[in-house]
């Protein structure tokens, strides 16, 4: 469905205006994953995501503990001991289930955020450079069937993408 707006869209295009169009590709994908900006934050994202997971590996250690201590227990201590080992096991686990949602929440947002920024500004970027080159139309590298005299303008937006942005962190900061 994409596809097909994607030609009657540019169809319409050219039905309006007898003038020549310049159209140009742009790679997306390529740009934002090759960005310095997007390898940054990816490297930043990496870091918080094996920092949280060394945290979750100690709450399920505390975890493990307990319950070998309650299996080794069972028999030699009252059954009321017994239930609250297992209280604070289940209290254990609560809060791994609580990190580990928090945590995913946090590189979720954090993601978004980045890639967010990310995308507005190669968009302004995309605009910027059209307005200045005189290019009518930038259509997405993946979505072109046919290319006769289409440029391909990726590489250029990708170092002025470079220039603008650099950083981007999974907390948001530059």
């Amino acid at each position: 469905m994409k596809n097909l707006f994607i030609i009657f869209s540019i169809l319409f295009y050219f039905s309006c205006s007898a003038a020549e169009q310049v159209i140009s590709a742009l790679d997306v994908d390529k740009v934002i994953t090759n960005s310095d900006s997007y390898n940054h934050f990816k490297a930043s994202w990496d870091r918080d995501n094996a920092k949280y997971k060394k945290e979750l590996e100690h709450y399920e250690s505390k975890m493990i503990d307990l319950d070998k201590k309650i299996i080794s227990q069972t028999g030699s201590i009252s059954t009321a001991e017994i239930g609250k080992m297992k209280s604070k096991l289940e209290e254990y686990e609560t809060a791994i289930q609580r990190l580990v949602e928090d945590r995913k929440n946090k590189l979720d947002s954090a993601f978004s955020q980045a890639l967010f920024e990310i995308k507005s500004t190669l968009l302004n970027l995309v605009a910027i450079y059209s307005q200045e080159n005189g290019i009518s139309m930038v259509l997405p590298k993946s979505q072109i069937i046919y290319n006769d005299n289409v440029s391909d303008i990726t590489d250029k937006i990708l170092e002025a993408l470079n220039s603008k942005l650099n950083r981007v962190s999974s907390d948001g900061n530059r």
